[in-house]
């Protein structure tokens, strides 16, 4: 096995870098070296670090003066001795086959770089998959920086990806920058001439915080010098077929710097001067691979000014409200009440189906809302018309058809296991192994969300939750809500 040095740079995320580190830990590739890059973090998560240090050999710990997040991951680049590097960010975590999964796809694909998909993570009880599904794709170095500028890709991200190290050769973050990797990542793509492998498929946990670079209030101009910069670098070396893509990408981060300003400082002048970069980029602009969302986007922002702030200032609103939502259990257990009736509605029997789907859908007064039960049923109809698959042991068995709000992807359930009814299992979910004879019993109304394992001969109770990648490995009574590795009781659902 070659030596992977995993490389994670530390700054004030005591909250959160235990779970990180022992994410990285407990990876099924054991030939790592962690490298754990201390930059002058304030709180204890030097002490953290060294902990972790003694318990682990394959763990170095590098202490330093504040140099910010780029300086952090070039000093972690310069110790490295493994044949590849990866990124993990301090406040995220990873699933325990995040490395070996692009390890085998670098390897058997013979490519230069290997990417995963991600979730963005605000709790337990929320996570959403932010990638096209089904993507398993092998890229020249031209398509991928492409595909680089294409959202629902692998994007620029710096810690889904799996690199050889000889990449990073005269390559370095720029310091003192914000989004840093969009600086760099088209030179190191630019430099993989054996190609990149991208699988859809979620293995990083992407947190959702605030206080974090990414959710900071201060506008990130940097971004509007690295996209500028790159698109100099397409047309310097040529990357013909990338170019369209670049402008279409450099548009939205205009767009995105103009959203921003308006929403917090609302500086007309800077606001005109990003709308007029845009209409200059109009002729070169295209539609390909964008979403509805953003085509309709795109339009209203270059024919109608007004329209586009008056709706924007609107879904603004609603995106802050979300945002509560989202990092609140409380909101999401209603949210969870909610999600449960538009789901189970698909599981009662034929002469009982649309009297209880139709009295739903009838009871909403939103004529939007009302589409949504609609589409969201016409899908249910297609999946139940289908068969299950080959991810499901013949020997399981089920009292009827769980409901599978993202489709089968990466879904296991093993020979043995018993599945009760009006459960909801989403992606990535393992109930039961296939090594081994014993199998988990699951009650009636119970939620799996992605990433969660299920494993030996347990039992689960009615009305239960079981959070993003716990992993449970004892029985769980009824109505509790359940996280971690490995899986504990978090809360009693009737405590909420």
């Amino acid at each position: 096995m070659e030596k992977i040095s995993v490389i994670v740079p530390i700054y004030k995320v005591e909250k959160y870098l235990v779970t990180c580190v022992e994410s990285i830990i407990k990876q099924d590739y054991s030939n790592l070296e962690i490298i754990l890059v201390d930059d002058g973090s304030p709180d204890r998560c030097p002490q953290i670090c060294d902990d972790f240090m003694k318990k682990d050999n394959r763990i170095k710990v590098i202490h330093k003066e504040n140099g910010g997040l780029a300086d952090a991951r070039n000093v972690g680049i310069k110790y490295a001795t493994g044949e590849y590097i990866a990124f993990v960010d301090s406040d995220d975590f990873v699933m325990e086959n995040f490395i070996s999964s692009m390890y085998e796809n670098l390897k058997k694909y013979k490519v230069d770089i290997a990417c995963c998909g991600f979730y963005k993570y605000y709790n337990e009880l929320n996570i959403i998959d932010n990638n096209f599904v089904g993507i398993e794709q092998k890229y020249s170095c031209n398509e991928a920086l492409k595909y680089l500028n294409i959202i629902g890709y692998f994007g620029y991200g710096s810690w889904n990806k799996l690199y050889k190290k000889q990449l990073f050769k005269d390559i370095e973050f720029p310091k003192n920058k914000k989004s840093e990797d969009v600086f760099v990542m088209h030179k190191i793509i630019f430099n993989a001439k054996n190609g990149i492998y991208y699988s859809s498929i979620p293995k990083y946990y992407y947190r959702q915080r605030e206080g974090s670079i990414t959710c900071s209030n201060d506008i990130n101009m940097d971004v509007l010098d690295a996209i500028e910069e790159n698109y100099r670098f397409y047309k310097e070396n040529k990357i013909d077929m990338a170019i369209p893509y670049i402008v279409q990408y450099l548009a939205f981060v205009y767009i995105g710097v103009y959203n921003t300003i308006m929403c917090r400082k609302n500086d007309k002048n800077k606001m005109k001067e990003l709308r007029d970069r845009v209409l200059l980029l109009k002729p070169n602009i295209i539609y390909d691979e964008l979403s509805r969302s953003r085509k309709i986007q795109l339009y209203l922002f270059l024919h109608s000014k007004r329209l586009y702030n008056l709706i924007f200032k609107m879904f603004d609103r609603k995106r802050k409200q979300n945002y509560k939502k989202h990092t609140n259990n409380k909101f999401m257990l209603k949210d969870f009440v909610i999600k449960r009736i538009r789901y189970k509605i698909q599981h009662y029997n034929p002469d009982k189906y649309w009297k209880y789907r139709n009295r739903v859908i009838n009871k909403e007064k939103n004529k939007l809302i009302r589409f949504y039960y609609l589409y969201k049923i016409k899908r249910m109809d297609a999946f139940n018309n289908s068969s299950l698959g080959t991810n499901f042991d013949k020997s399981a068995t089920f009292s009827d058809i769980p409901c599978f709000p993202h489709g089968l992807n990466g879904i296991i359930i093993s020979q043995f296991s018993q599945i009760g009814k009006d459960n909801i299992i989403y992606h990535q979910v393992t109930v039961g192994s296939k090594d081994d004879k014993t199998a988990p019993k699951i009650g009636d109304n119970v939620t799996i969300y992605p990433g969660a394992k299920i494993i030996g001969d347990i039992k689960i109770g009615n009305n239960c939750i079981i959070g993003a990648g716990a992993v449970v490995v004892s029985d769980i009574p009824d109505s509790c809500i359940v996280a971690g590795v490995p899986a504990k009781i978090i809360k009693k659902i009737e405590e909420v």
